[in-house]
């Protein structure tokens, strides 16, 4: 049963049903603390509350979403720059040096990592407080009169990216807005795209696509000159004039979004009367990639093909060993934390060098070489 699975109107919720939900947000707190995702600590500001801060296998996802990002941009594109840069205006510098004096051609981005303000949302029974935010921030330059078409396109972009980490469509809620219906909103956007996540304690806003069309050149910080502004200006052909460039701005909350694949993968099940947990991730955010699982315990050539596998598979993504247990605790023990893929070290197949591979995401079980597992999986991660 996957732990979104629940009714939209919640007030339509007997006390029954809203002590079951309550009981499965307890529960699904518990397992995050248990499995390191996000660590329970005190607040220090406050000796009374307590604040989620991203464990030990959450910092992993943290850092593999930025590296699916980076994949899928600076790395897929060729118009894509990355920079550790983080204000607005910094942007506008290096923005200018690329288009003047690197004669770099509109369209192209700029993406970075930013950390903001502490950001909290909370319901009756479960908090997320975090101190400093990890947020993927992108500005791409575009052609006046190709803002609205740009804006459609990279929000396409940005959530085909989402199903491909392995969040589900039916859990986003993507609405249009433009600055007339919200003329107090904290950042400027002229139209943007704003998508949230149906989580089981509300909605929650884990990405936004903006068309901030010309706003910071014409509101900027006075740093350029009226010469180097227009120097700025890119003739737009469909309006026939020169005009400053517009800019559309992608946003993504990579601390919500962690949290939002871990509900949308969050499923419990039942084996011979017990409740068991698991977790599913996609094999470009999994914390771990790959386990392990020699066969048998005792054999000692197992025992020393395992160690020399893990170390060969562990050079190129993160990977585990354990011969702790039956295969089926250990299966049972490393789908809690979302591993995609299993590697079974069988005496029987060791004098041919191959491997049984388990692919946890396809169902599928297959017999390789070393290198062709090493090839199937990093395939996986840099789809």
């Amino acid at each position: 049963m996957a732990i979104l699975e629940r009714k939209e109107d919640k007030k339509s919720f007997s006390e029954e049903e809203r002590q079951n939900e309550n009981n499965q947000l307890l529960k699904i707190e518990k397992f995050m603390n248990e499995k390191l995702l996000f660590t329970k600590v005190f607040d220090l500001d406050n000796p009374e509350d307590y604040v989620w801060k991203v464990g030990a296998l959450g910092k992993l996802i943290k850092d593999n979403i930025k590296a699916a990002w980076k994949n899928n941009t600076v790395v897929a594109l060729n118009n894509i720059l990355e920079t550790k840069k983080t204000s607005d205006a910094n942007i506008l510098e290096m923005f200018s040096d690329l288009y003047t004096a690197k004669k770099r051609k509109i369209p192209f981005g700029i993406n970075r990592i930013s950390e903001v303000r502490r950001e909290q949302f909370e319901s009756d029974i479960f908090s997320f407080t975090h101190e400093n935010s990890c947020h993927i921030n992108m500005e791409y330059f575009v052609i006046p009169s190709s803002s609205n078409e740009m804006l459609a396109t990279w929000n396409d972009f940005t959530m085909e990216f989402f199903n491909k980490i392995g969040l589900t469509s039916d859990f986003m809620i993507s609405n249009s807005q433009n600055i007339i219906d919200h003329p107090s909103a904290d950042d400027y956007f002229f139209d943007r795209f704003i998508t949230k996540f149906k989580f089981p304690f509300g909605l929650e806003t884990i990405f936004t696509v903006s068309d901030r069309i010309d706003f910071y050149f014409e509101n900027h910080d006075k740093s350029f000159s009226e010469d180097e502004i227009n120097e700025l200006r890119v003739f737009d052909d469909l309006r026939n004039e020169k005009l400053l460039p517009h800019m559309i701005s992608i946003n993504i909350d990579v601390d919500k979004l962690i949290l939002a694949l871990i509900f949308n993968g969050y499923k419990e099940f039942e084996v011979r009367n017990s409740k068991l947990s698991s977790l599913s991730f996609a094999p470009q955010i999994a914390p771990i990639k790959c386990c392990i699982f020699p066969k048998s315990s005792v054999d000692r050539m197992v025992h020393m093909r395992s160690e020399k596998l893990h170390t060969d598979l562990n050079k190129e993504f993160k990977t585990l060993v354990d011969d702790k247990g039956t295969l089926e605790t250990r299966t049972f023990k490393f789908k809690e934390i979302g591993v995609p893929y299993f590697v079974i070290v069988d005496p029987e197949l060791l004098e041919d060098d191959l491997y049984i591979i388990q692919d946890n995401i396809s169902g599928v079980e297959s017999t390789l070489s070393k290198e062709d597992i090493i090839f199937y999986i990093k395939n996986k991660i840099n789809e």
